[in-house]
């Protein structure tokens, strides 16, 4: 079963594109826990992970998720971790594509911010990791063509 039949199937519409994203801050996160547990073993990754979840993000969209865009929604769902990929779980959150006033996605090494600016100025802060950019820009060119 592909990504776009699993969204779908939770989001009850037909999806055309889905790619995967994170939280602002993920990969930054990622890549502090590692070093810290190369350096300073578990003690540090875990004082790491301490400082990291300190954060806050007004969206309550947490760790890697699916975005997916539906014919009326742009729906987020929970990423799995499969055998060979991930795979759309559980409905996280879905916006009606009327209520998107700006899609922004931003140039990176290993990951591209992406802020989604909705209709009553709430802003989701993502991150797209780089393997993923192309199918955010893809959902990009279809809400502009919207």
């Amino acid at each position: 079963m592909s990504m776009e039949s699993e969204a779908a199937a939770r989001m009850g519409e037909a999806v055309s594109h889905t790619t995967v994203v994170s939280h602002k801050g993920m990969g930054k996160a990622v890549f502090t826990a590692g070093m810290a547990r190369q350096l300073t073993g578990v003690s540090g990754a875990i004082a790491a992970e301490r400082r990291m979840a300190g954060k806050n993000d007004p969206t309550a969209l947490k760790g890697y998720m699916v975005m997916a865009l539906g014919e009326t929604h742009l729906g987020f769902l929970k990423a799995k971790n499969g055998l060979l990929r991930k795979s759309a779980g559980e409905l996280l959150a879905q916006f009606p594509l009327a209520d998107i006033a700006a899609f922004e996605l931003g140039g990176g090494m290993l990951t591209s911010p992406l802020d989604i600016t909705l209709a009553d100025g709430t802003v989701l802060n993502l991150e797209v990791p780089k393997a993923n950019k192309g199918g955010a820009a893809r959902i990009g060119e279809a809400l502009k063509g919207a």
